[in-house]
């Protein structure tokens, strides 16, 4: 038993969760990460042809095809105040040294942790750097750890154990498929601000395993209930970056037939009384097929885009929960403004999917630091869409040409870029639902508005107030919005 090791990282669970080891293979693994470079490439163009004893400024200009005003601004506003050159032009010995590091430019190796599920094989979609390893205080006579709540009370926390494990399996792509995902839940978790405490993000673009055999260890997470959500259960994220791990329940529930033991666990945290004439099992899956059924009966075309109807089934949710109490808390209402604005993103997203672009039609990464507001605008009206009125185009073209570029390749960016993305895909499909529906029925800025009220109130740190008829105005749109492409799907 001493040499089990178990892994914690959060240390506050939700609210009634039920904590569960969970077993996992940790690999360890070698990766560069790029040192970071402090100078953009109009700074490092200028400073070298300084170097180079080019410090005329209408040359400069000229020989990078910059306007010479431009020029100026760099230099007086960001070469001189960083100390970087001089008024005369020459380079300081910082900027010689700024120039110098990046000529001599390498990566630096780092040592992290790769995860893959004990239980399906899977890879988790989280990394970190170190391990929080915590220590049980003792075991119980079936073999679970207890660990110690508090040294003052003596108490102890008794954990449900899960038994593992399968085997283990090297995949490099699915790694790389698990690394995508932990990138985007990473950015989401930082625009939500989930919480303040985040683990150090780590960046690669490829990794090697250091040892050729991971390591067997168990890793807290918890079995919670939550009324704003459409499941009748949810697995907490063990690293903390969502508050449930979807990728984690699916697993999960292929165990509850063979185990009755673990579905009574479960359900001893659903807020429901088990029938007497079922097993806890049987319980778990009735009480699944119950939002199925009112998925089926309401928005039957949801069982078509599993992507769609997650989503709309925890707005669904959330919406009920929060119609039925007359003082619902901030929580709750930030909930259901933050799974609006997933409905909308996964929307979005679906739309990519059903019609993608030939991705070589776009601009490439050279183009993006000439991409402005003024150029975006140019080819949105291009489009001839109806529902791309001016106050709507001038809302979308700032967005950046690499965000828009990540939302055809990974479906990550903000909800604009997504939706800029989506008006660049209907030049190459007149079949396209955009061509289809009227100004009227999409209500372009009732989206954007809904965007614009998710940034500003639903974070933890908003000072602006989230009411309940906004937060509920706002999901009935989302509702009304998916519904609309209902042929589509």
């Amino acid at each position: 038993m001493s040499t089990e090791t178990y892994l914690r990282f959060i240390n506050r669970g939700p609210q009634g969760g039920k904590p569960i080891l969970w077993p996992v293979w940790v690999w360890k693994v070698l990766y560069p990460e790029p040192k970071t470079i402090s100078l953009n490439l109009f700074q490092q163009s200028i400073l070298e042809l300084s170097r180079a004893r080019c410090r005329d400024r209408y040359e400069i200009s000229r020989l990078l095809c910059l306007d010479q005003d431009l020029v100026n601004f760099i230099i007086a506003t960001q070469l001189i105040p960083n100390n970087w050159m001089n008024v005369d032009g020459s380079l300081t010995s910082t900027g010689e040294k700024v120039l110098d590091d990046i000529e001599g430019y390498e990566e630096e190796l780092h040592a992290g942790y790769a995860f893959q599920d004990g239980i399906s094989g899977a890879w988790l979609p989280r990394f970190c750097k170190d391990l929080s390893i915590i220590e049980p205080d003792k075991y119980d006579e079936s073999g679970y750890p207890a660990f110690l709540q508090s040294k003052d009370s003596g108490k102890h926390l008794f954990t449900f154990k899960l038994k593992g494990f399968c085997d283990f399996k090297e995949d490099i792509v699915e790694v790389f498929n698990a690394y995508r995902k932990y990138k985007n839940d990473y950015g989401n978790a930082i625009q939500r601000e989930r919480h303040t405490d985040m683990m150090s993000r780590i960046n690669f673009d490829r990794l090697s395993y250091i040892e050729q055999v991971p390591t067997k260890m168990w890793l807290w997470t918890w079995v919670f209930h939550d009324n704003a959500n459409s499941e009748p259960w949810l697995i907490a994220d063990p690293f903390g970056l969502q508050k449930a791990a979807a990728w984690l329940r699916k697993p999960l529930k292929t165990l509850l037939p063979s185990q009755d033991s673990l579905a009574r666990y479960i359900s001893s945290g659903v807020k429901q009384a088990c029938p007497k004439e079922m097993s806890a099992s049987e319980w778990l899956e009735s009480l699944e097929h119950e939002v199925d059924h009112m998925l089926m009966a309401e928005y039957p075309w949801s069982q078509r885009v599993p992507m769609i109807r997650d989503y709309l089934a925890s707005v669904l949710r959330c919406r009920v929960a929060i119609d039925q109490n007359n003082r619902p808390t901030r929580e709750d209402m930030r909930s259901l403004l933050i799974e609006t604005h997933l409905l909308a993103e996964s929307t979005l997203q679906w739309m990519l999917k059903k019609y993608p672009i030939n991705i070589r039609q776009l601009p490439d990464k050279s183009a993006d630091a000439s991409w402005d507001k003024k150029t975006s605008i140019a080819v949105l009206n291009t489009l001839g869409l109806d529902c791309l009125e001016p106050d709507i185009v001038n809302k979308l073209a700032s967005q950046q040409l690499k965000d828009i570029r990540n939302a055809f390749i990974h479906g990550s960016s903000s909800m604009k870029a997504l939706l800029v993305a989506v008006m660049f895909s209907t030049a190459e499909h007149t079949d396209h639902p955009l061509h289809k529906l009227s100004k009227d029925s999409l209500q372009l800025g009732s989206l954007l508005d809904m965007a614009n009220d998710r940034n500003r109130k639903a974070g933890h740190s908003s000072s602006e107030k989230l009411t309940k008829e906004v937060a509920m105005k706002h999901a009935d749109f989302m509702i009304t919005w998916v519904n609309n492409f209902k042929e589509w799907y």
